[in-house]
């Protein structure tokens, strides 16, 4: 089989190729990988946490996959990586229904969250419409936040626009000028 380094990290390359591996050990060799430390966020959850987690193994594992589609040993990586995505699937989606509002900022998960466990436990639609919300107010933060980063794009262009501007009616002042300078006899 042939290894794409920069794919997927060779911890994990080395221990999906074992036949005993489970969610559980690649979670540890997933977190004692030292470049993932750094993107940890001070105010997530550690349920928060090991959701990211999943979902970069998720990555990691499709893309061990489809390394190893022109591999020998195909059925048998294919059926373990299979298993375990599934696993990794049923993991995400029971700590998806533990903490729901995992993507949204303070204020408003906690506002959410207490309004979720003040709800009737039996009221599915009303539980499901509080999810719904977090998603819409997910949505608009991250909408939010790109036209942030547009307008911060639209104020550097504006700057130089004002910049370039002012430098060009100098210059054609200055140019306007000259002549009659000229003619005028002055330096």
């Amino acid at each position: 089989m042939e290894e794409s380094k920069e794919d997927v990290p060779k911890p994990i390359r080395e221990v999906l190729k074992r036949d005993d591996v489970t969610l559980r050990l690649l979670e540890e060799v997933h977190e004692a990988d030292g470049r993932r430390y750094f993107r940890r966020s001070w105010h997530e959850s550690p349920d928060a946490v090991r959701l990211t987690h999943l979902e970069e193994i998720e990555a990691e594992l499709k893309q061990f996959l489809r390394d190893s589609v022109t591999s020998d040993d195909f059925t048998s990586v294919r059926d373990r990586v299979l298993r375990l995505l599934d696993e990794l699937r049923t993991e995400r989606q029971r700590l998806a229904q533990k903490e729901p509002f995992n993507d949204i900022r303070d204020p408003e998960k906690s506002l959410l969250i207490d309004i979720f466990n003040e709800l009737p436990a039996g009221d599915a639609i009303v539980r499901q419409k509080a999810v719904q919300l977090s998603n819409i107010m997910k949505i608009k933060h991250e909408d939010i936040a790109e036209l942030q980063k547009q307008n911060a794009r639209a104020a550097s262009w504006t700057r130089w626009g004002t910049a370039g501007t002012i430098f060009f009616g100098l210059l054609s002042l200055a140019l306007s000028l000259a002549p009659l300078w000229a003619k005028s006899g002055a330096p």
